[in-house]
């Protein structure tokens, strides 16, 4: 494979494309106040939804169309011992903790805990 810019091998030999996170955005829908206490009040449920639904950003499904099709879990710290959040590779599946959520101060936060948080996982 020609190194192409914004391409470069891994610590693991495999190659990545290197490209800004500037434009990715979340779906605020998924940070609202009534959102959020829909999964809180119902703690034995978890609301799942495919990454792309979350998450807004044309270059990384571009280089990497598979994680479209990533599941999003929102769940609270009850559901499966869940801290803030965890990757879950073998599944295809993220799980973020609503908990967690809740303790930001606005929408705004919880939108930039979000993709702080999705962009780290994948």
């Amino acid at each position: 494979m020609v190194k192409d810019k914004g391409v470069k091998r891994g610590l693991d030999g495999r190659w990545r494309f290197e490209f800004s996170d500037k434009e990715s955005k979340i779906d605020s829908k998924f940070v609202s106040n009534a959102f959020i206490s829909k999964v809180v009040n119902d703690a034995s449920k978890k609301y799942e939804t495919k990454l792309q639904n979350v998450l807004k950003h044309d270059k990384l499904f571009e280089h990497y169309p598979e994680l479209k099709e990533f599941k999003v879990v929102f769940a609270t710290s009850k559901y499966d011992g869940l801290e803030d959040a965890d990757g879950y590779s073998d599944f295809n599946e993220i799980a973020l903790n609503v908990d967690s959520l809740k303790k930001e101060k606005n929408e705004k936060a919880r939108l930039s805990r979000i993709r702080r948080t999705l962009l780290h996982e994948v």
